[in-house]
């Protein structure tokens, strides 16, 4: 059977599957049982559905399915994180994380195949925009990492950092946020989701107002010139002036709901005036920041700093009051760390 010709029942949630099960004449419950099967067990073989009956199951697999995705590749580091090579149905392909943590684990998922916005930084502009990723699409990076780990009820996090942004595909992220949040099926709170985002304004302050779910503000400049060179699809469209002004209306419902992301790249944006400008910058705004040297990949042409001038920028920002944090790279080795995703297949 062509997939291409199946529904995929990933990403309804369950009022729109109770309509489809009406429509198939199965009650309301069987829409319910199903949903736990994909979204709690994460089952995608309907005939393992063993309190769906027999003839349910069989007109389920001829005409619908869960997940239009396969793994074609996993590498792991030697910290244990773990990066996924999926295959589309149209055969293009994305990237997804597992970072492991002593007590649970984070899934870090991408958004979009390639992206439109060719951050110097990041390996994923390198490929240039393929496509929005559709709801199931996203989902199905989780639900197959958790079928494979068999560990769901450690998921800690579920991170909106992977290829793409996340903002740009704003009607798809809110049907699985919600789908996330369901409380039959993974049941995550909003808090232990963080969306990334370059700063689309109208989108995140629309979603800001929305949803509990965190915030990762990928900044990595601390005025627009630099901004500019290192983000020139994102500040051409979202200027920093607008995106600092978006930030001051920011919605507190709690704390740490706002961070900053600043990538460092040695002899752009790495000096301790850059970060006295940025603190300047920042000022007012309740938000922590993460620092991150810059994670090299082929043909960036970029360099980190030395350890020392990290800290040393870490300092003029926790001299101001600031709190800062160093994030030290995961998955390096695999090409799995911040910036590094491509999904090139060899």
């Amino acid at each position: 059977m062509d997939t291409k010709d199946t529904t995929d029942l990933i990403s309804l949630n369950r009022e729109e599957l109770r309509k489809l099960f009406a429509e198939l004449e199965e009650p309301a419950f069987r829409a319910d049982q199903l949903f736990e099967w994909v979204h709690r067990k994460h089952i995608r073989d309907f005939s393992a559905m063993t309190n769906l009956s027999l003839s349910l199951r069989e007109r389920l697999a001829a005409g619908y399915r869960v997940s239009p995705l396969e793994i074609r590749r996993a590498l792991e580091a030697p910290d244990g994180t773990r990066k996924y090579v999926f295959v589309l149905a149209d055969e293009e392909t994305i990237e997804a994380v597992f970072l492991p943590e002593p007590d649970y684990f984070s899934l870090c998922v991408s958004s979009q195949a390639g992206c439109p916005l060719a951050c110097a930084f990041c390996a994923t502009g390198g490929r240039g925009f393929r496509r929005n990723l559709t709801a199931a699409e996203i989902l199905g990076q989780i639900h197959l990492i958790l079928a494979e780990r068999a560990a769901a009820d450690r998921l800690g996090n579920v991170l909106f950092m992977g290829m793409g942004e996340p903002l740009l595909n704003v009607s798809e992220l809110r049907r699985v946020l919600s789908l996330l949040s369901d409380p039959r099926g993974l049941a995550l709170s909003p808090r232990k989701i963080v969306v990334s985002t370059s700063g689309v304004v109208p989108e995140l302050l629309a979603l800001a107002e929305e949803t509990n779910v965190r915030f990762a503000i990928s900044l990595n400049a601390p005025n627009p010139a630099i901004r500019k060179k290192l983000m020139p699809g994102a500040e051409t469209k979202y200027p920093l002036p607008a995106l600092i002004q978006a930030l001051r209306k920011f919605p507190r419902n709690y704390p740490g709901r706002l961070m900053i992301e600043y990538v460092l790249v040695r002899g752009v944006n790495d000096s301790e005036a850059s970060a006295a400008e940025l603190e300047k910058l920042l000022r007012g705004i309740k938000a922590r920041v993460n620092l991150i040297a810059h994670n090299p990949f082929p043909g960036s042409g970029l360099t980190a700093p030395e350890k020392s001038r990290v800290l040393r920028f870490q300092e003029v920002l926790i001299s101001a009051g600031r709190n800062v944090f160093i994030r030290e790279p995961r998955g390096a080795e695999i090409q799995a760390a911040c910036g590094q995703l491509a999904a090139v297949l060899k």
